[in-house]
């Protein structure tokens, strides 16, 4: 029973991948018409595109559990990947150009 179960997982996730990939692959070819007819920049529709499908789950998400009546995992859910973005963000940003503070404002903050 096990082995039969984890057969279909494997087969389950081996086809998730390839419609992964060839769903990513769709959505660039189509991004660069995008930016094409609208003629704004490829990395202005990638970000735009990326950022509408980060989304899509934590919207499923939180309409799942509104539905459910869970408010508290709706509103957690929006806090958590809010918090995690912008932690995200303020990181990299970090290690692209960390910031240099000398002695003397080191001594000012403490």
């Amino acid at each position: 029973m096990i082995q039969m179960n984890l057969g279909i997982q494997s087969i389950t996730f081996l086809a998730s991948i390839i419609l992964l990939s060839k769903s990513s692959h769709m959505m660039i070819k189509h991004s660069v018409k995008i930016s094409r007819l609208t003629r704004l920049g490829e990395l202005a529709i990638g970000f735009i595109v990326i950022s509408m499908i980060t989304t899509i789950p934590e919207l499923m998400i939180s309409l799942m559990a509104i539905r459910n009546n869970d408010l508290e995992l709706s509103i957690g859910s929006l806090f958590g990947s809010l918090i995690t973005n912008i932690c995200l963000i303020l990181g990299i940003i970090a290690i692209k150009k960390p910031l240099e503070i000398g002695g003397d404002s080191l001594k000012k903050l403490l």
